[in-house]
């Protein structure tokens, strides 16, 4: 967006028309200009004390007029930029499109339900709430002192970029500070030594998966997961077998059966914060899996996304803390700690497999980002990472706890949920009247991104839906909230006016 206005925007108004209020004419003459394309998406809007000279009319009367028009979508404004219109612009329904409407005291399950065609100002795309994203807040990263060790670190990297032997377990000046943190934090006995640096998660899962499956070996995977992660495995040559999930997490009594019958390579989980449900494991189960591993020689490969913020007084060590056999492979990620544009992960396991894992590297990512690695070494070896971890934790919390108000407060009578004790999503279970795809359709129509998918290996879609808060202020949840509000009403609507 450009600050530059070539020309002046200018306009008139009446100010005895309508009967409204001087600061709506504004407002209603400037949505007008936009519809009608005189003002186009990214256009930088005059400054306030600019239009008010230009109306000759009181400069709060235009900062109200520029409010309302931002509160509805028409404009959006950017510290110290200016105001501007949106680049996705909200719709305005008419009466071609039937829209559902419930009064405050109408009970949505009642078949008695008014249906309303009329016209109905509903949110589009802007401003567009991704309710699926459970990554972190990165308006609240420290971005001075983050440049700044990324800064020193290239022109480090760059003067010192001569021809050498490079680790492909990577820096290691980071591996020492990981494996220190990982031993202080997560109950770890390691070195150095057991860690190979991967640029994500999901490289990691991969490089796991190559080092260790053998062709047509047995996986076991928990029924509901990520199905990328499935695929990952599947691409390496694996079998899935599928166990199923409870409150307590993946079943180890329906491992043990299968134990018996056949003989399995792996068993990948997500032990702390689990992939969709976010149900930790129990830890007399966390025992149990190691023993069979023990006992029946197979690898637990332990996903570990997702749990750098743990909210509970006791602290939880991952399974792979307990390992004293080699049988597990964790992979973890500073990524949610700092920055999804921070892309580092980790792999940890036995020297022998880290090993395998860096030569592993050399053929799909041979290219490693140093200046990245020696920043975020700077940044852990000054306090700024754990620092910063500190501040979100007790900020992630707050928004936590919000969030499980408004959704009891709110959505109650449709939704039961999860509580999670770690990580940044809820697990929300809608209740049978409600039909999913009716729920999508309407919450893209109010402005908000539903990743309804497949979580179960046969494609079935679950009542049920992951959603991310620590991405949002508590004002943004409270629209987020009241917006999922509508969509389930008018989704509840559809159904019923399908049945009749």
């Amino acid at each position: 967006m450009s600050m530059l206005r070539s020309w002046e925007f200018k306009f008139t108004i009446n100010r005895a028309a309508n009967g409204l209020p001087l600061y709506l004419q504004i407002a209603q003459m400037i949505i007008e200009e936009i519809k009608k394309g005189r003002l186009k998406p990214l256009t930088a809007m005059p400054g306030s004390r600019e239009l008010a000279e230009s109306l000759q009319v009181n400069r709060k009367t235009v900062v109200m007029s520029y409010n309302e028009l931002i509160a509805q979508g028409w404009l959006v404004t950017e510290n110290r930029r200016g105001t501007f219109v949106p680049e996705l612009l909200p719709i305005y329904t008419s009466d071609n499109i039937e829209t559902f409407k419930f009064s405050n005291e109408v009970d949505p399950h009642d078949v008695h339900i008014e249906i309303n065609i009329s016209d109905k100002f509903r949110f589009s795309n802007s401003p567009y709430i991704n309710l699926s994203n459970s990554s972190t807040d990165v308006r609240l990263l420290p971005y001075e002192v983050f440049s700044r060790a990324y800064r020193r670190a290239l022109v480090t990297s760059t003067r010192h970029n001569m021809p050498k032997p490079y680790d492909m377990r990577g820096n290691l000046n980071l591996r020492k500070s990981i494996a220190e943190m990982l031993n202080m934090e997560k109950g770890f006995q390691i070195t150095p030594d057991n860690i190979c640096l991967v640029s994500s998660i999901q490289m990691g899962i991969f490089v796991a998966a190559r080092v260790t499956m053998n062709q047509a070996g047995l996986v076991i995977f928990e029924n509901s997961n990520n199905q990328s992660k499935r695929e990952t495995f599947i691409s390496c040559g694996a079998t899935i077998i599928d166990v199923s999930v409870d409150g307590e997490g993946i079943s180890v009594d329906e491992i043990e059966n299968l134990c018996l019958k056949r003989k399995i390579q792996a068993v990948f989980v997500t032990s702390m914060h689990q992939f969709p449900t976010t149900i930790k494991l129990s830890n007399e189960r966390r025992s149990q899996l190691l023993r069979l591993a023990n006992q029946y020689d197979f690898l637990v490969i332990e996903d570990d996304q997702d749990f750098e913020y743990n909210f509970s007084h006791t602290p939880v060590f991952p399974v792979s803390s307990e390992d004293r056999n080699g049988k597990s492979l964790y992979i973890g990620s500073l990524t949610g700690s700092i920055s999804p544009g921070f892309n580092i992960g980790y792999i940890v396991g036995n020297e022998k497999v880290i090993k395998s894992c860096a030569h592993e590297l050399t053929l799909i990512d041979s290219q490693r980002n140093t200046a990245q690695e020696i920043s975020l070494y700077e940044l852990i070896k000054s306090g700024e990472i754990k620092r910063h971890m500190r501040r979100m934790t007790k900020t992630y919390r707050e928004r936590r706890d919000c969030f499980k108000g408004l959704l009891y407060e709110e959505l109650k009578d449709w939704v039961d949920f999860t509580f999670p004790e770690n990580g940044l999503a809820f697990w929300i279970k809608f209740n049978g009247d409600i039909n999913i795809n009716y729920l999508i359709s309407e919450a893209q129509i109010q402005g908000l991104h539903l990743e309804i998918m497949p979580y179960l290996s046969n494609n079935i879609t679950l009542q049920a839906i992951r959603i991310g808060f620590a991405a949002f202020n508590n004002a943004e949840m409270k629209d987020a909230v009241k917006r999922l509000k509508a969509s389930i009403i008018n989704s509840l609507c559809k159904t019923i006016s399908s049945k009749n």
